[in-house]
């Protein structure tokens, strides 16, 4: 009802006792002031708007939307183009029936969409509607979309950085194996050179030169020590080295106290750019610069007791220190083995080809030079055979020994006339010798 301009609702409440309706209770309701029992709790921080409808009426009981309250069963009532799948005649039925549900149309007005949930407020037929522009409703979407969004790079740049760390690893771990098969190679060619240096030396020279070569140094050499003396070399040199090489009989552990310590320790010495990860003295550095050394790398090589051995050295080399210190390394017990084998292969030649007694070629080595002798035959060409009487009476009437010292008389003597390279003891006391 509406009064002095006003509107009112008038809601009667019966009150039974028994089944028997005794009295009848009234209340009046200003409807022009029901919306300020909501504006402390505006959904939306106040830019949601509700609305009071009665369900079986239509009516807007309480409308903040509109300066006039409406009908929403009024086919008047603009809507405008609702969203697929909702419908404002399922709003009215719900509406009527007391249903809750949820309506989305678009203003043709403003443009802009509007979503409308309806809840039964349980008294009456009355439901309370809530009217969200889209913009509001989504207002707080804006915001997680930029967390998401954030996060989304963030994800992006945390992914990018491990996968960069991890293909970093992978390319290190490739260059790792790449530096190992390329060393492994290195050490393989060496080795495979140095295979036959016990027959023919100049082969450890080759292996000397595929070392320079590997580093790119100027030179390789090899000291055989005794002693910390140097008994034997072998040296390659570029033709344009500037670098003096080590001369036999040199004393390695007096020229360089420091670096023949560190080497007793089995420890590498290298030398570069002026400086040497060991404590050099001033003589050592002054004997280096004497043999105009720019760069040095010595690798020493122990036998099974501790003892020094042998050592390899890279002189004046351009490649990477660490490449220089792993080739150097790995290749300086094959160069010790191979002089070994030489050693003992030399041994064994002497064992076979040498008079122990003596000291001259024994009867093998006669009988592999007679086809030689055989093509060298002329008008100058003599052969001196020479039989020693009385030795086995000299062994029976004072010993072995004395025999063997007339033995190395009579070679001694052949020697003094004929020279060690064409003489022979080809028996007990038999010796040939070949005057050409």
């Amino acid at each position: 009802m509406e009064g002095s301009g006003a509107r009112f609702l008038c809601q009667a409440v019966p009150i039974q006792s028994d089944g028997q309706v005794e009295a009848i209770l009234y209340g009046l309701m200003d409807l022009e002031r029901l919306p300020s029992f909501f504006e402390a709790d505006m959904p939306f921080n106040g830019r949601g708007q509700n609305c009071l409808v009665d369900g079986d009426t239509g009516d807007l009981l309480m409308d903040v939307w509109h300066e006039t309250p409406g009908n929403l069963y009024d086919d008047g009532m603009e809507f405008g183009e609702t969203r697929p799948g909702y419908s404002v005649e399922t709003m009215r039925q719900d509406l009527r029936n007391g249903r809750p549900g949820y309506i989305v149309f678009t203003s043709g007005a403003t443009g802009e969409s509007f979503y409308i949930r309806y809840q039964p407020t349980g008294i009456n037929h009355w439901s309370i509607a809530l009217i969200v522009p889209e913009s509001v409703a989504f207002a707080e979407a804006s915001g997680i979309s930029q967390i998401i969004l954030f996060l989304g790079v963030a994800v992006t740049v945390i992914t990018a950085f491990c996968l960069f760390i991890t293909l970093r690893q992978h390319r290190r771990r490739l260059l790792l194996k790449q530096a190992q098969i390329r060393q492994t190679t290195f050490m393989f060619q060496v080795q495979q050179t140095l295979f036959g240096a016990h027959q023919d030396p100049d082969l450890m020279v080759e292996a000397l030169k595929k070392v320079a070569e590997g580093v790119r140094a100027e030179g390789a050499f090899l000291l055989a020590l005794h002693s910390g003396q140097i008994y034997r070399t072998s040296l390659w040199r570029r033709e344009d080295a500037a670098f003096v090489p080590v001369d036999a009989g040199s004393n390695i552990k007096q020229d360089f106290p420091q670096v023949y310590q560190c080497l007793l320790q089995n420890r590498s010495v290298m030398l570069c750019d002026g400086k040497s990860d060991v404590r050099l003295s001033p003589r050592e550095l002054e004997q280096l610069r004497s043999r105009r050394v720019r760069s040095v790398m010595i690798t020493p090589a122990l036998d099974t007791q501790g003892t020094l051995y042998g050592v390899l050295c890279a002189v004046s080399f351009q490649g990477d220190r660490d490449a220089v210190y792993r080739n150097v390394e790995c290749v300086a017990n094959s160069f010790i083995m191979a002089m070994c084998n030489m050693e003992s292969y030399r041994l064994i030649h002497d064992m076979g080809t040498m008079d122990a007694l003596t000291g001259l070629k024994n009867r093998n080595s006669y009988e592999a030079a007679l086809p030689e002798y055989k093509s060298v035959a002329g008008d100058a060409f003599h052969c001196i055979y020479i039989d020693v009487n009385g030795l086995h009476e000299l062994n029976n009437q004072r010993g072995h020994k004395a025999g063997d010292t007339m033995l190395r008389f009579v070679a001694n003597s052949i020697c003094y006339v004929f020279g060690t390279e064409h003489t022979y003891r080809i028996g007990g006391d038999e010796f040939v010798a070949f005057s050409l």
